[in-house]
Parts: C-alpha cells; structure tokens; sequence
C-alpha cells in the first residue's frame, strides 16, 4: 500500500524486530492531520491493514503551548491483557488482539516523507502488572539523590 510511505502521515510503531532485515516486522499506527487513522502490520515484505483510513475523533487542534502553529495530536498504544488499545487525542479509537498486534519488540516514531512534525514528548512504559502476576512496572525516573 503505497499511502503508508508517503502523504503527511505520522505515527508510533511498536513490536519492530529484525528491523535492517528482509523479514522484519512491525506495526504502525498512522494518523493524518484530518485526524484519520490507519494501522498496519507489515512482516517479511509483506503489509496487512488491520484498519483502513478511518476518521477519528475530530481534526488535529493547535497547540495551546508556545509552538509554530499547527495540528497538534497525542497518540498513545496501551496494551491490556490479550488487546492493544489505540488512543488519538485520549480518545480509544481501536482496540485490536494482542495476536494481530504482536506489540512486544523495538518502538519508534514515524514520519511520512511529506509531513512536518515536531515531538514534543516519548514515554514508553512496562504495562501495569496483571493481578496474579506479580510484575513491577517499570519506573523510568531518576534514582533520587541522598
């Protein structure tokens, strides 16, 4: 699908492995300033759309902080239990099993040849511990000074 490398897209990828390789895989989560959206799975050469183009909750909005203008949008991936949730704009606008997903690999930032974007934050976090696991979330913070 030729709009996944072009157009003003941009977007989280999540589950990268074997990245430099023939067979890698990941999937993106692709948004446009229209606050389309469109997810993605690609694997060896090949690309599975798990959703097509789809509107969102609304169009980008400027950024209220001291920016250039133009569209502003969060984007977050929350993986719970056996789903992989997709927020735009703290709006749940996907839920998909975590199987089609394959969340678990390498995370990065897309960004389409023809768009202009600017990160204004990154965080990727372990996911909450499931009751009955007993993992520890993963704290990023720094250690505290004596």
């Amino acid at each position: 699908d030729a709009d996944t490398a072009s157009d003003d897209q941009y977007g989280l990828m999540i589950g990268g492995k074997n990245l430099p390789d023939a067979d890698r895989a990941y999937t993106l989560f692709l948004v446009r300033p229209s606050g389309e959206h469109k997810i993605v799975r690609h694997e060896a050469g090949a690309m599975h759309t798990l959703i097509d183009w789809k509107s969102g909750p609304g169009p980008m909005t400027a950024p209220s902080s001291p920016v250039p203008p133009g569209p502003s949008q969060q984007l977050e991936i929350h993986v719970a239990g056996e789903n992989v949730e997709f927020l735009l704009g703290g709006t749940l606008v996907a839920t998909l099993a975590r199987a089609d997903v394959q969340p678990h690999g390498l995370a990065g930032i897309h960004v389409g040849p023809n768009a202009n974007v600017d990160v204004s934050g990154w965080d990727v976090r372990e996911p909450e511990p499931q009751v009955g696991r007993g993992s520890t979330p993963l704290d990023s913070s720094p250690p505290a000074r004596p």
